[in-house]
This record gives C-alpha cells, sequence and structure tokens, in this order.
C-alpha cells in the first residue's frame, strides 16, 4: 500500500475523519483496559485536523425553496417578504 510524507506516513486516500474514528475506537479500548485494571495509565493519542467546512445555503428562503422542489413553503411565504 502507498504511503504519503504529507499526511504522516498514513496511506493514500484516506481522509483525516476515518483515521479519527480508527484513533477514536483505539482510544476507547484503552480506556477501558484502564478502568478493568488491565493498564494504568492511558497512552496519549492525538487526533488528526479536519477540514469538514460546509457550503450553507445563502438564506433560508432559498434552502426552503431547495427542499420544497423550487416553491417556497406557504407558511413561511405568508410571514416573510423576499427581499
Amino acid at each position: 500500500m502507498a504511503h504519503s510524507r504529507r499526511n504522516g506516513g498514513f496511506p493514500i486516500g484516506v481522509s483525516n475523519a476515518e483515521i479519527n474514528r480508527e484513533l477514536a475506537a483505539l482510544k476507547r479500548a484503552f480506556s477501558l483496559a484502564v478502568k478493568d485494571g488491565k493498564l494504568m495509565v492511558k497512552p496519549y493519542i492525538p487526533m488528526l485536523k479536519e477540514n469538514n467546512v460546509r457550503k450553507v445555503s445563502s438564506s433560508l428562503s432559498s434552502a426552503l425553496t431547495v427542499f420544497y422542489g423550487g416553491s417556497v413553503h406557504p407558511i413561511y411565504s405568508a410571514y416573510h417578504k423576499s427581499p
């Protein structure tokens, strides 16, 4: 499997979010081992930065237009006037 220096040696094509889910499971396993008395201390496992910024619609009106298939919901349009 190909590895890259850019992402810390993790396999290419694997997102930071995917790696963080695996690290979270590993952290949980260590926590349970400490709780059960199998380990004295839990090791520090740093998480990777995730870039999961989502693009959001500019206004509620346009979001409702998309959600309701091209027309704004009648209740919304009765109480809010479009600019």
